[in-house]
């Protein structure tokens, strides 16, 4: 069942709640962030938008419009899953949280990319702690993406899991509670668009490394069962054939392929909340002046499509 989004021009009670945690996927394409009470997914464009002299002013779905109505400078804080620069993100992540009016006291559980290095996962989660000065709780994005697929991630070998982002393929095995492996390649679904084999053939490869990473018997159990894509790529249509030729196995799409990473992440948003959680390593600071919330502008007159570019 899908989580219910919240609307573009936000009426929801969630900035009335005492205590907001919230779970945040952070994509190169679109950016989700769950809030529990009410219960709303926001999910909107990772996209900035700047004048002339390099002001930022909107992030989001107000971005968009910006660029289709008043000429403004576009851009994506985020490229292959990494902050392209952690102060724009922050701006990026500062600026929606106050257009949704959203205080948030409680943790940020966040997703992590495979393809970040514990430096880039550490710069990752100081984007969130920078513009909400709460605890952050890290959690892989495949980890998260399986469970929010079903995948029965107590058993000692759960599946595999791919995640086809806007920039990035992640692939991951699963199993005893955890992730048993990972492996990717910075391709993602807008390489697809031009060339379907580059992303097949990162695809195998990304496999191939994954399997050296785990025993022969593991190795051999996970091919014996499907992989399960999600991930905004995975609406692609010919997608789950490709990978199903390419990679000879058979592959599962959830119900909702984009909300599967989301809704893993909800779900160890309360877990975290009930049980209490070890807290991570520590983020790296950003820069003082970059925790100085960006100044809220009045939205930007115009109106824009309701989905833009490649989907996360």
């Amino acid at each position: 069942m899908s989580i219910p989004r919240a609307p573009s021009q936000p009426t929801s009670p969630i900035g009335e709640l005492d205590r907001t945690p919230l779970a945040l996927d952070l994509g190169t394409s679109r950016t989700q962030i769950f809030a529990p009470g009410p219960g709303l997914l926001i999910d909107e464009p990772t996209l900035l938008a700047s004048n002339r002299s390099g002001q930022v002013y909107a992030a989001g779905r107000e971005a968009w419009e910006a660029g289709v109505s008043a000429r403004a400078r576009l851009s994506r804080p985020v490229r292959r899953a990494l902050p392209v620069t952690p102060v724009n993100c922050v701006r990026f992540l500062t600026l929606l949280l106050q257009r949704y009016d959203l205080r948030v006291e409680g943790p940020v559980v966040l997703a992590i990319p495979a393809v970040a290095s514990p430096y880039e996962a550490s710069v990752l989660a100081a984007v969130p702690a920078s513009a909400t000065g709460v605890r952050i709780v890290p959690v892989e994005s495949l980890l998260a993406g399986a469970i929010g697929a079903g995948l029965p991630i107590d058993q000692r070998v759960g599946g595999l899991i791919c995640d086809v982002g806007a920039g990035v393929l992640e692939l991951g095995a699963i199993g005893e509670g955890r992730l048993l492996a990972q492996s990717s390649a910075k391709v993602g679904a807008s390489d697809y668009l031009d060339d379907r084999q580059r992303l097949v053939a990162s695809a195998a490869g990304a496999l191939h490394r994954l399997l050296l990473k785990v025993p022969t018997a593991t190795a051999r159990e996970l091919l014996s069962r499907p992989l399960h894509v999600v991930g905004g790529g995975a609406l692609l249509g010919e997608l789950k054939k490709d990978l199903a030729d390419g990679l000879r196995l058979d592959v599962v799409l959830d119900d909702d392929p984009r909300q599967a990473v989301i809704k893993g992440l909800s779900r160890c948003l309360g877990r975290s909340m009930r049980r209490g959680c070890a807290p991570p390593p520590r983020p790296c600071p950003l820069p003082r002046q970059d925790r100085i919330p960006a100044r809220r502008l009045q939205p930007v007159p115009g109106s824009g499509p309701s989905s833009e570019g490649v989907p996360r």
